[in-house]
């Protein structure tokens, strides 16, 4: 029950180049794929909530009966995140983003989702679009220290 994940620290070399769930090409340095979300790491033993597979399903529903349903888009991408199934979560907020396009909650979401899948640059972009949107909310304050976070080279342990 819950999530049981098993982590061991995974050298650069050892990092698949396509995705072992979709095949599709993996950034260098992605903890996740970009495409299906697909964890990148190895050591993993994953069991995600069967309650938050249901409510997947459940957002995935309202998503088909009702495209243009913002809020169906986000809940349903707040499950993908909750399931760290964070290329799924990209693509369901990236759709938001077509029908709200100023909605920081879901831009915000959006920019964590891109750091989770090692795309910074598009974190970026989109944390620049929450500065023209809304300068000096508290979330795009928030995605601007994630970006500079993620932007920060890496120290090893010798």
């Amino acid at each position: 029950m819950g999530r049981k994940v098993d982590m061991m620290p995974i050298e650069e070399g050892d990092r698949p180049k396509t995705c072992p769930i979709c095949s599709e090409s993996v950034p260098m340095g992605a903890a996740f794929c970009p495409k299906c979300g697909a964890r990148l790491t190895k050591g993993i033993s994953e069991e995600v909530n069967p309650a938050v597979m249901d409510l997947i399903a459940q957002f995935e529903r309202r998503v088909r009966n009702n495209p243009k349903d913002a809020a169906a888009y986000y809940n349903l991408a707040l499950a993908y995140i909750t399931a760290q199934r964070w290329g799924a979560a990209v693509q369901t907020l990236e759709r938001l983003r077509e029908l709200e396009p100023d909605y920081i909650d879901g831009l915000f979401q959006l920019v964590r989702a891109y750091i989770r899948i090692g795309n910074v640059d598009a974190a970026e972009h989109i944390a620049m679009h929450m500065t023209n949107v809304a300068p000096k909310d508290h979330k795009t304050e928030r995605a601007r220290r994630l970006i500079r976070r993620a932007r920060k080279p890496k120290l090893r342990k010798v």
